[in-house]
């Protein structure tokens, strides 16, 4: 029934990729790979009956759109596994005819791929792992506060503001690399859940979990390369506010932010502020430095200091007070 589904919406199927090499190679497009350039996986649409492919090879991915009445006309769009910033895999849920693959690659939009049910997507997600995360550094060992107990009324709204927690990341990363979801050199140095849903900080990537439906067998994992992070910030709870925020800017299509919320008292946002700097700037290994400039603080007079303070006007401070304050209340920039 699956694959009946599938043909008319239009959802691949896999099929035999040494076989599809060859074909290509010897009869199809014979100048389309490189020599040594191998297919990994391939998939044909309409449940493996119909004129469309999608390669996956150790290069590239490569979409074969054939049009027409006779399909003369053939569109191959062609995405370096170097261009690809982010990807996300989604199951097939209870209900669901098809899984999904989402690619987020440089100068185009969002790439939406379907598959018939029943396809290995985690077979195709440990690829993508592979060709993408290639160049993952090893993060700075990042401090973690013990979780504190939050009171009754600060969980109840944490669970209505989808607030995450932080958890074991050493527990989270064996269960998923025993799920081969991680790659096996790949640390997890940060985790946080929120019901279902799980985010991750690691060696290799930002790692979003997202559980859907009611039994949860559907589910999406989103992956955001260290690269496609352009800026971010972060924003302290308040006296009555039950969360802190990250909010991160990528140069991602149609997705330049992403906002995450934690909840007070049960997640460190210096920690994550500290191992996202660290990525972002290069790790921090070296001792304090002396050589911050002491600039001393304007002098202005009463009527002065009235109008910059109504007019919201910045005024100078002594760098070598702020460089001492900022290293430890709080601990925001690096130790260099």
């Amino acid at each position: 029934m699956s694959k009946v589904v599938g043909f008319f919406c239009d959802n691949a199927d896999q099929v035999d990729a040494a076989a599809t090499e060859t074909r290509i190679r010897q009869e199809d497009y014979p100048k389309l790979l490189q020599q040594d350039e191998q297919i990994v996986m391939a998939f044909v649409g309409r449940s493996g009956k119909g004129r469309d492919s999608f390669l996956f090879t150790t290069r590239r991915l490569i979409l074969i759109d054939r049009k027409g009445l006779t399909g003369n006309k053939t569109e191959f769009v062609i995405i370096p596994n170097s261009s690809i910033q982010a990807f996300s895999v989604e199951t097939a849920g209870t209900m669901d005819s098809d899984a999904e693959l989402t690619i987020y690659a440089q100068g185009m939009k969002t790439t939406k791929l379907k598959f018939c049910k029943g396809i290995d997507v985690f077979a195709l997600h440990h690829h993508l792992n592979t060709v993408v995360l290639k160049e993952g550094f090893t993060g700075a060992a990042v401090p973690v506060k013990d979780n504190e107990s939050a009171s009754g009324n600060s969980a109840l709204f944490s669970w209505i503001g989808d607030d995450n927690t932080q958890i074991d990341a050493a527990k989270v990363e064996q269960d998923l690399k025993e799920k081969q979801v991680l790659l096996q050199d790949e640390h997890v140095s940060l985790a946080f859940k929120s019901g279902r849903d799980s985010f991750l900080l690691s060696s290799h990537r930002l790692f979003k979990i997202n559980v859907q439906g009611v039994t949860g067998k559907k589910a999406e994992y989103f992956t955001i390369t260290w690269p496609s992070i352009r800026a971010f910030s972060i924003e302290t709870a308040g006296s009555f506010d039950n969360d802190t925020e990250l909010l991160l800017f990528t140069n991602l299509s149609g997705m330049t932010r992403i906002n995450m919320d934690f909840r007070k008292g049960k997640s460190d946002i210096f920690a994550v502020q500290r191992f996202i700097s660290d990525k972002l700037l290069g790790m921090d290994t070296v001792d304090p430095s002396a050589n911050a400039n002491a600039a001393k603080s304007g002098v202005f007079s009463t009527v002065t200091s009235v109008f910059s303070w109504a007019g919201d006007d910045s005024k100078m401070m002594d760098a070598v007070k702020m460089n001492k304050q900022y290293h430890s209340d709080p601990p925001l920039l690096q130790t260099c």
